[in-house]
């Protein structure tokens, strides 16, 4: 599993994942968003297999910026398979494996 950033011609892609998590999509309608650069997708081999939406938030009892995932969706073709299917173990997380953390604006 490759993870990183959406670009625009991923929209055709992008527009029926947001269809599975209930929010039907045009293609145009994403390809034409400028807030893609807050989207992060994970690739199987060639396919799109998922993606995480985030934003940042300024809030008033905090410091610093907090990270607010928006949407998080896998595909319906990969749900339930398990560490195994996207990382070739079941002992642990492969190298690439999303992991939960801070996020923080560069």
């Amino acid at each position: 599993m490759t993870v990183r950033p959406a670009r625009r011609n991923d929209a055709a892609s992008i527009a029926p994942l947001l269809g599975q998590l209930g929010y039907p999509t045009e293609v145009g309608e994403v390809g034409r968003l400028d807030r893609l650069t807050h989207v992060l997708i994970a690739e199987l081999g060639d396919e799109i297999a998922g993606l995480v939406a985030y934003e940042f938030v300024e809030l008033l009892h905090r410091p610093q910026a907090q990270c607010r995932i928006t949407a998080l969706v896998v595909h319906a073709d990969q749900r339930r398979r398990g560490d195994e299917a996207a990382t070739g173990s079941r002992s642990r997380p492969g190298p690439n494996a999303m992991r939960v953390g801070r996020c923080t604006r560069r």
